[in-house]
């Protein structure tokens, strides 16, 4: 049985808030909370700083405990991911403010990535954590710098995928998405694939 997670670094960093800053709810006259103030400073998830980090590690296994203890149908095996398919946009819509910071209605992350603009530690810091999450997704988005012909000639784009090294630290990256912001330079970066005969 299949189970997906949305919005897990706006879960992870809310808790963080709520551990490492002063969070207070600001309630409507009805006695509803509609907001959070903070005051403090907090660790974010996806920067690689194990405070926030270990708390959507936590998460992802409580939810997957909790739900493991349900029979599934045939026996079939409970798994989990951190994949959003446009989900984050539509949960997001539905949820009001959270601790972390996030307005109302406002998309959550997709997948595995850091909180929107919240990654200040780079790429690689946001794939660490994706190791302990099973099935994740995270999603680069870079404007590039160099023209597309010095990147095919470096091979950037060939090593996504393929395990960084960082300190020694070997990441395998499970599905890592680029997305390329400048529309010019993914045109000139599309390269055509001839398909050899097969004997």
């Amino acid at each position: 049985m299949a189970c997906g997670i949305a919005g897990l670094s706006h879960a992870a960093d809310s808790l963080s808030a709520i551990k490492y800053a002063k969070v207070r709810p600001v309630r409507d006259e009805r006695g509803l909370m509609v907001d959070f103030k903070v005051d403090g400073e907090f660790p974010y998830y996806g920067n690689n700083d194990d405070r926030a980090d270990d708390i959507a590690k936590m998460l992802v296994s409580m939810m997957m405990n909790k739900i493991r203890n349900y029979p599934t149908y045939r026996g079939a095996k409970h798994t989990q991911s951190v994949l959003t398919i446009t989900a984050n946009v539509v949960y997001g819509k539905g949820t009001g403010n959270t601790p972390d910071g996030r307005r109302k209605g406002e998309p959550f992350a997709p997948g595995a990535n850091p909180s929107n603009g919240r990654d200040s530690h780079g790429a690689l810091a946001a794939c660490q954590i994706q190791k302990f999450l099973g099935k994740a997704e995270i999603d680069i988005q870079t404007r590039p710098i160099v023209s597309c012909r010095k990147v095919r000639k470096r091979g950037s784009f060939a090593r996504a995928g393929r395990p960084y090294r960082q300190n020694q630290l070997v990441i395998s990256v499970l599905c890592l998405g680029q997305n390329v912001l400048d529309l010019r330079t993914k045109r000139g970066c599309h390269v055509k694939v001839v398909p050899r005969e097969v004997v």
